[in-house]
């Protein structure tokens, strides 16, 4: 490579005998120039043309090696990357990488596979991390299976559940065709409830029931319902 040889003559004079030597202000006296000299001088120009050439090759050789070392070290930082991270996850105690793990559980799409389950896919770590943190189960959507609820309410501990139902299939269908069918009619944890279509629960056990809200339609007016209740926010 072109001015590679004049790169390493000059780094070995620093090494040898540091910069001040190697590169001295006063360009009449190096190594190559011994005698006192006046920079004026014009028989010393074809020197100073050599001095800015040498320069020159350094800075090209060193331009080159820069262009060269920063792409490897790109390189090796995108190879690296991954490898890092994994070693982060590893030194982390279980009890922050739950912490973590719950604060995915606003993240979780719509589909049957929430990112809880994924969690508990990825590693034994994780499975075992995931299953003890009863928060990321706590969610239930009316389109997972029996196996699939029945996993997740057992995962959840005493949590609270959040039960999530689209506006077109209605929690009363929910809770009838389904989770009667689980021998699930005992809430005694559920104390909030808001729904968009009629709602209709007289047959379900609810003694914590303490708060709803609702779109367009009422509640039924039972007394056990009216005596319990603490907040109630209708929208029409």
């Amino acid at each position: 490579m072109e001015g590679l040889d004049d790169l390493l003559n000059l780094l070995t004079r620093v090494k040898k005998n540091g910069w001040e030597d190697a590169l001295p202000d006063d360009l009449c006296q190096n190594n190559y120039q011994q005698e006192t000299c006046h920079p004026t001088h014009s028989r010393h120009l074809p020197t100073y043309l050599q001095e800015i050439e040498v320069a020159r090759l350094c800075m090209k050789a060193l331009n080159e090696a820069q262009r060269r070392l920063g792409k490897r070290l790109r390189r090796l930082r995108r190879l690296s990357k991954p490898l890092v991270l994994e070693d982060g996850i590893k030194r982390l105690p279980d009890d922050i990488l739950a912490i973590i793990f719950e604060a995915t559980r606003h993240f979780s799409g719509d589909g049957p596979n929430q990112f809880a389950v994924c969690l508990s896919h990825v590693s034994r770590r994780f499975r075992s991390v995931a299953l003890a943190t009863h928060l990321l189960w706590t969610t239930i959507r009316n389109n997972y299976g029996e196996n699939q609820t029945r996993e997740f309410i057992s995962r959840s501990g005493r949590l609270d559940l959040d039960i999530k139902i689209p506006r077109k299939s209605g929690i009363e269908l929910f809770l009838k065709d389904f989770l009667e069918e689980l021998g699930m009619t005992d809430f005694s944890q559920l104390r909030h409830v808001t729904y968009l279509w009629p709602l209709e629960v007289s047959e379900f056990s609810m003694p914590r029931l303490s708060q709803a809200e609702g779109w367009g339609w009422l509640l039924p007016a039972n007394d056990w319902f009216l005596s319990k209740f603490t907040h109630v926010e209708f929208h029409p």
